[in-house]
């Protein structure tokens, strides 16, 4: 598969989020904000290129699907970036929202990138 160049100032550092007060960006939001911009590629064109249906990417744009582990591989390989990078956008989102649902308000109840002091059993 044929690699997407992506921008320069695009870094996993500069898109993950680690202020727990403040929702994490979708990948789809991602995506469509920070990569397809970059690379001047429609949507169907960029399926084409992942070897994914056109309502794939659409679905993903609209963030109404999750990017799974297969859909992240497609991804960094096409944009020449880890598939590590596109699955830990999602599981970041994942968990934020789980924890938010679970704490019954908008907001995770504590903060989620705190190290957690482990004590020897």
């Amino acid at each position: 598969m044929p690699h997407l160049q992506s921008s320069p100032s695009v870094t996993p550092f500069k898109i993950l989020n680690f202020d727990a007060d403040t929702p994490p960006l979708h990948p789809g939001e991602v995506l469509r904000e920070d990569f397809l911009p970059h690379v001047r590629l429609s949507p169907e064109r960029l399926a084409e290129k992942l070897g994914v249906a056109d309502a794939t990417v659409h679905n993903l744009l609209d963030e109404r699907i999750r990017v799974t582990a297969d859909l992240a591989q497609r991804l960094g390989a096409a944009f020449d970036i880890s598939a590590r990078f596109w699955h830990a956008l999602q599981l970041q989102y994942d968990l934020w929202h789980a924890q938010a649902a679970t704490s019954g308000s908008s907001e995770p109840s504590q903060d989620l990138t705190a190290p957690r002091q482990i004590r020897a059993v």
